[in-house]
């Protein structure tokens, strides 16, 4: 609540003793009803209406920033926290960048004196991982804890689902509860999302090229199942394909520019994976190269390859576009992958060892990766 002037609280005790009725009060006084009953409850029972002084620091953020720090979060069009304390430099309500969790507290309190709550949505705490896949990532872990990593390409599929048509998409939405508030609409989300499934690969030198497969939207697979039916999932027949057409020639294009010849191709268990053994032998015969692949890759073991961050990263990119066709939001997933940062790359291959380090002090089981 906004502190008002002496002169002002006089002018509400002197109308509010010849109305005796604080919303009359209110409206005669240009101020809110909530400050006049504050005013006149605070008159009856101390006989002041002076401000007690402040016994603590001056506030990071003015009435004024907290107010629109509120607005901003609640509007949802800014991003979090740390982008509205750029906004707030912006407007010129702050003088240099707070934290977040200054602009948080501001926000809510603003809120509050609004009769508001702001609230932030929650995640769904993660799955547990079982004994047996605790086993094979230890395993894993003591197996390969003096690997070169910079010698491995790592490489996964993914499904890029065109959720949101139109909208941009934030990490978290900061919004205002209560009884005076409008409810808020969401934006259109389809019962069955367009999909756009890729397989992918990097190095510690730059990414591979995406491959599309079946799965996709508006991609007939020529693969067939073992049903004989058009495929609409990965096959190992398909799969050799990404393989011999993208992930390997892309792998030999990165590391070749580096005078790498001999190096480490990663994959998870997916059963159509099984198909990559013999293709590995007849690229290493064809091109005389020296192609291993990474012998067993744990499964449930997001936080051991790497490109499993590079996704949530391009995902999040992409939904941030606002994309408005399937068509735009496809070319929009192969330009964020392509652009990802090299020393993004570098740093997540540096942080490979203390991975493998952190499994094994977890006795296998998840680390903070």
């Amino acid at each position: 609540m906004a502190h008002l002037s002496l002169g002002v609280k006089v002018g509400i005790i002197s109308t509010y003793q010849q109305y005796q009725n604080y919303s009359r009060t209110a409206a005669k006084c240009g101020v809110s009803r909530e400050a006049a009953h504050h005013t006149v409850t605070k008159w009856q029972q101390e006989r002041t209406l002076e401000n007690k002084k402040s016994t603590g620091r001056e506030p990071t953020l003015s009435a004024a920033a907290a107010a629109r720090a509120s607005d901003l979060l609640d509007a949802g069009e800014h991003g979090g926290a740390s982008q509205v304390a750029k906004e707030l430099i912006a407007d010129g309500l702050a003088s240099h960048v707070v934290h977040k969790s200054t602009v948080i507290r501001a926000a809510r309190k603003a809120a509050k004196e609004e009769g508001c709550e702001m609230k932030v949505s929650k995640h769904p705490p993660p799955k547990g991982l079982t004994t047996a896949t605790k086993q094979k990532r230890l395993q894993f872990a003591q197996q390969n804890s003096g690997r070169a990593w910079g010698h491995v390409m790592f490489t996964d599929r993914k499904r890029f689902y065109f959720r949101y048509p139109g909208s941009k998409v934030q990490p978290s939405r900061w919004a205002k509860v209560g009884p005076n508030r409008p409810k808020k609409q969401g934006v259109y989300r389809p019962n069955h999302p367009q999909c756009l499934n890729v397989y992918g690969g990097i190095t510690k030198f730059g990414v591979s090229k995406l491959h599309e497969i079946a799965g996709s939207s508006k991609h007939k697979s020529s693969f067939k199942n073992e049903k004989g039916e058009v495929a609409s999932n990965i096959t190992k027949e398909e799969y050799g394909h990404v393989l011999k057409e993208t992930l390997l020639p892309e792998g030999r294009r990165l590391f070749g520019a580096r005078g790498v010849s001999s190096w480490f191709f990663q994959q998870d268990n997916d059963p159509a994976h099984g198909k990559a053994a013999d293709v590995v032998v007849e690229w290493n015969e064809k091109h005389s190269s020296s192609i291993r692949l990474l012998p067993k890759s744990p499964p449930n073991s997001p936080d051991l390859n790497l490109i499993e961050n590079l996704w949530g990263y391009v995902q999040a990119k992409v939904d941030g576009l606002g994309c408005k066709s399937f068509e735009e939001f496809k070319k929009a997933v192969h330009e964020q992958f392509a652009a990802v940062p090299l020393p993004m790359l570098q740093h997540l291959y540096k942080s490979m060892p203390n991975r493998i380090a952190s499994v094994v002090e977890n006795r296998g089981d998840k680390t903070k990766y």
